[in-house]
C-alpha cells in the first residue's frame, strides 16, 4: 500500500513537472494565462498549476534585464581576462623526439669515426693496435670478391712492414711488437 502511494506521488510529480514546462513554454510564446490553464490543467490540479505558473512568471519578470552595452562590457572584460591568462600550449612530441634521435646519431657517428681513425692510425705497441689488426682482418673476411680479398691482405702486409720499419728507426723493435703485428 505504501509502495503504491509512493508511485502515485512520483507519477503525479512527473506529470506536474511536464505540464508546468509545457505551460511555461506556451506562456513564453505569448498565449494568455487563462487560455493555457484551460487547455492544460485538470480541475484538481488547476489551482496548484495556476500558483506555480504565477510564481514562475514573477521570477522571470524579477530577473534583471541587461542592456546591450552592459552585455558588451561584460563580454569585453571576460575576453580581457581570458587573454591575460592564455591557455598552456601543448608541446609537440615528434620534433622533440626527432631532435633527440638526430643528436644521438650524430654523437655516435662522431665518436665512432674518431675511434676508427684512432684505430687506423695506431702503431705497434700502442693500446689500439690490436683493434687495428682485427679491423683489417675483418675487412678482408667481409670482402666477397677474391681479388679484393688478396688486395686487402697485401695492403695489410705492407702496413705491417711499414710499422716494423718505424719501430726499427725508433729502436723500439722487440719480440712483443713483432708478435702483435
Amino acid at each position: 500500500m505504501i509502495r503504491d502511494w509512493g508511485l502515485e506521488i512520483r507519477d503525479w510529480c512527473g506529470t506536474v513537472k511536464d505540464t508546468l514546462q509545457d505551460c511555461l513554454a506556451r506562456l513564453e510564446r505569448g498565449e494568455a494565462l487563462e487560455q493555457v490553464l484551460a487547455s492544460c490543467a485538470l480541475d484538481e490540479k488547476r489551482d496548484e498549476l495556476e500558483s506555480l505558473l504565477a510564481l514562475a512568471t514573477n521570477v522571470r519578470r524579477a530577473a534583471p534585464k541587461m542592456s546591450e552595452s552592459a552585455k558588451a562590457r561584460v563580454r569585453y572584460q571576460l575576453y580581457g581576462a581570458m587573454r591575460a591568462h592564455p591557455a598552456p600550449r601543448a608541446r609537440l612530441v615528434l620534433p622533440t623526439w626527432l631532435a633527440r634521435v638526430v643528436v644521438a646519431c650524430l654523437v655516435v657517428v662522431l665518436v665512432g669515426s674518431g675511434t676508427l681513425v684512432a684505430v687506423a692510425e695506431s702503431a705497434p705497441g700502442k693500446p689500439l693496435f690490436p683493434a687495428r689488426a682485427a679491423l683489417n682482418e675483418t675487412r678482408a673476411r667481409l670482402a666477397t670478391n677474391p681479388r679484393t680479398v688478396l688486395l686487402l691482405h697485401l695492403q695489410n702486409a705492407e702496413e705491417r712492414l711499414e710499422d716494423v720499419q718505424i719501430r726499427k728507426q725508433h729502436r723500439l723493435l722487440d719480440e712483443a711488437a713483432i708478435f702483435w703485428m
